[in-house]
């Protein structure tokens, strides 16, 4: 009983993780196309260039502000 209720747990953790990660790769989907187009162009690019790419890093407390944990 109990290592099912913590495989039913895990699996929904993972469900969770699996559905965040889509929205985040759906939401920033342009960003990932430029980078892609960049490297297509440049193979390597400098923290400037991704930088003029995407704009600058989001920093840690404004992820937990959108995500409301602060």
């Amino acid at each position: 009983q109990t290592a099912y209720l913590i495989d039913q747990e895990v699996q929904r953790i993972l469900r969770e993780a699996e559905q965040h990660a889509t929205d985040v790769l759906t939401t920033h989907r342009d960003k990932l196309e430029s980078i892609t187009n960049g490297l297509m162009e440049k193979e390597i690019l400098s923290k400037e260039e991704l930088t003029e790419l995407i704009g600058p890093p989001v920093t840690r407390s404004y992820v937990a502000k959108r995500e409301g944990k602060e």
